[in-house]
């Protein structure tokens, strides 16, 4: 690869490279746009943000993971879970309507078309799993009642929105597909981060990208096309001021989704849709530049409640952590205080909590949890080591604040917390609890238990 030359000497048809399609980004979505290309005849080149595994110094991933050659994306580290409805007429008509009628139902009718072959396309390539009919058979620590097929089953078309588990989850599909990429000999460049579209000046149609990092600067024609698969912008400060629904917002994705492909192609002049769509649920977060990520916590007791910024409960706790769409909750803007009422909201705890077991994500991989997140990858690919067993080190360094009465527990959350307003919302829940019946929020007369033994707790959401 050669030295980067100055924006006054580089010229368009000066190439370094050449392939018919070059993907940006190695994800799933580039891993099987790659695997496709090639299969249907065509010379195929990938250029991937990160580094490879191989050059770095831990290997990919801890407890269930699976080994990689790189890049991954979201897919490495998720459920590896599909839709794969029963029906393409039924697929559409639910899409459509979930979309509002503002997405074109030729557009929901192409993709209920090929999303009803992914169970077929996934056992072709060796994709081990099946259609899910019990979550709890899956994974007991997920709740029984965790619906089989669609999040949304009053919508018409639901009963075919059927759900295809990957065995191994996410990273053993990824490095299913990985693999296949591999056998067919397609090559990978990592550490190689897409700059910007190149457009034919006569013909205004995209012809290669620019491509560099620290040490080079590649022009790569595509002779017959460019495939973006970059990811969202979880990890843009900017972009997610600018398009989201509320902000701050934190992810817990792969670290490298910043935008470019976006903005790339922007500057190639395409227009934006559905750029405040989220999928994402309750995490905890912390101004901490080393964990700039969301991280998954609950308490393994119900002796806790959520408070928004001032101290005001405003929800039942447990029908509020659904995982793609509770974010939605926080949404609220206070007219009497500039931002978000619930941006932070507070879960808060007692000592009966915290003496049951840990509340983050620490022992996931160990006890039948969901193997997925960031603790499947390495620490220099933003891989996080998972939530102590004792929830101390978690003290130590601030992320859990803690006070022996909630006068205290306010005045070490600091910013908007109101201490009054904080114990008249706790006071109130443990009443609820004696009386067995949650007059305000209904939440479910199993999980009252009180918030009353001292010292206290709390974790930002």
């Amino acid at each position: 690869m050669k030295k980067k030359p100055s924006l006054k000497t580089r010229c368009q048809h000066d190439w370094d490279m050449e392939a018919d399609v070059v993907v940006i980004g190695y994800g799933g979505a580039g891993a099987v746009t790659a695997i496709t290309a090639h299969d249907a005849g065509a010379k195929v080149l990938i250029l991937e943000k990160s580094p490879s595994i191989a050059s770095l110094k831990t290997r990919a991933g801890t407890g269930n993971a699976v080994k990689i050659s790189g890049g991954g994306g979201n897919t490495h580290i998720a459920m590896g879970t599909a839709v794969s409805p029963t029906n393409p007429d039924d697929a559409a008509t639910y899409l459509y309507t979930a979309c509002g009628g503002l997405t074109p139902l030729d557009v929901c009718n192409a993709w209920a078309e090929e999303v009803c072959k992914n169970e077929a396309w996934f056992k072709k390539m060796g994709i081990k799993g099946s259609i899910v009919t019990d979550w709890h058979k899956v994974n007991p620590y997920i709740p029984n009642d965790v619906p089989f097929h669609t999040e949304f089953p009053a919508l018409p078309g639901s009963a075919a929105m059927t759900i295809y588990r990957m065995i191994g989850w996410g990273p053993a599909f990824f490095a299913r597909l990985d693999k296949h990429v591999q056998e067919r000999g397609i090559e990978v460049i990592f550490n190689m981060p897409g700059k910007e579209l190149i457009k034919s000046q006569e013909t205004g149609e995209i012809i290669g990208v620019v491509a560099e990092n620290e040490d080079a600067h590649l022009q790569i024609k595509a002779r017959k096309g460019v495939v973006l698969c970059t990811g969202g912008f979880e990890f843009n400060e900017e972009m997610k001021n600018h398009f989201l629904k509320c902000w701050p917002m934190k992810f817990y994705g792969w670290g490298y989704n910043t935008g470019d492909g976006i903005k790339m192609a922007q500057k190639a002049g395409a227009d934006l849709w559905h750029m405040d769509v989220v999928t994402g649920g309750n995490c905890a977060w912390f101004d901490d530049p080393e964990y700039n990520f969301g991280i998954s916590i609950r308490t393994k007791t119900d002796n806790y409640v959520w408070v928004n910024k001032f101290g005001s409960r405003f929800c039942s706790e447990p029908d509020s952590w659904q995982p793609h769409g509770g974010w939605i909750i926080h949404l609220q803007r206070n007219l009497d205080y500039p931002g978000f009422s619930r941006i932070p909201s507070y879960i808060i705890f007692d000592q009966a909590a915290i003496q049951a077991g840990p509340l983050g994500e620490g022992e996931a991989l160990r006890k039948g949890g969901l193997p997925m997140g960031r603790k499947l990858l390495p620490r220099e690919l933003g891989g996080y080591e998972g939530w102590s067993d004792d929830n101390k080190k978690e003290l130590e360094r601030g992320w859990v604040k803690k006070g022996n009465s909630l006068e205290e527990l306010a005045e070490a959350i600091g910013r908007e917390m109101d201490a009054a307003l904080l114990k008249a919302s706790i006071d109130k829940y443990n009443n609820y609890c004696s009386q067995g019946k949650d007059k305000e929020f209904k939440r479910p007369s199993p999980t009252l238990l009180p918030v009353k033994t001292p010292p206290f707790y709390a974790i930002p959401l």
